[in-house]
């Protein structure tokens, strides 16, 4: 029968790709690739060097495996969102932009965004995970507690403000430590478009493109061009 070659590339290397030759940078100008999803090849964040032929990876983010009651799930920022798009009643995966939509009629509860914050928090310029705090994030009866306690708004709201904080301060730290202004996005957490609206107004990157396809279905993409 007839062979075929399989090749394997790493899941945020494939996003990276994308992400930079799909844009204006491509092979003429160096940027920096960010990458911010859930879950990908035991990471859900990193950062590479983008220039010409070459990707090279700079930072990564682990995501840590928690077992849950038999189940066992991933510690990210993406997943971190997607549990509060689950107590909000809505399909995770899918309706995270119904929570961004929502968090715009809210405000910050001190609370609530405190327990975020020491949830995933930047620390000596990397992203640092408290296992602990994220498992009570995990408890749906307790988040669900919390939205009749906060209300539907302020709840979305304070997981909104938390995701374009944490960003922000760790693109910010990223641009000075690689001393590049080009930035490329992808990974599913980039489809929020309100955090892409706050890294072009809060970030020092002068130039940012967005991978249309940012989600997992532009993996094929940057798998294609590795490849």
């Amino acid at each position: 029968g007839l062979k075929s070659e399989i090749s394997f590339q790493n899941h945020h290397k494939c996003h990276a790709a994308a992400s930079y030759y799909f844009s204006k940078f491509a092979i003429k100008e160096r940027a920096l690739a960010f990458t911010i999803d859930g879950y990908g090849d035991n990471s859900f964040s990193s950062i590479y060097d983008c220039k010409g032929t070459k990707i090279k990876l700079l930072e990564e983010t682990k995501a840590d495996m928690i077992f849950m009651t038999k189940k066992r799930t991933y510690c990210s920022v993406g997943f971190i969102y997607s549990a509060f798009t689950i107590a909000l009643g809505f399909t995770p995966m899918s309706d995270e932009g119904k929570v961004e939509a929502l968090a715009a009629y809210g405000k910050i509860n001190s609370k609530l965004i405190k327990l975020l914050r020491s949830c995933i928090y930047i620390k000596n310029s990397k992203m640092v995970l408290n296992q602990n705090k994220i498992k009570k994030i995990y408890d749906y009866k307790y988040l669900k507690n919390k939205v009749r306690e906060v209300g539907r708004e302020n709840f979305a709201c304070c997981v909104q403000q938390w995701l374009e904080e944490i960003i922000i301060i760790y693109l910010n730290l990223m641009q000075k430590k690689y001393k590049c202004n080009n930035l490329c996005l992808s990974g599913g957490v980039a489809a929020n478009v309100i955090m892409n609206l706050r890294i072009f107004e809060r970030t020092k990157f002068e130039n940012i493109y967005i991978f249309p396809a940012m989600g997992d279905e532009g993996v094929s993409c940057g798998a294609a061009i590795l490849t």
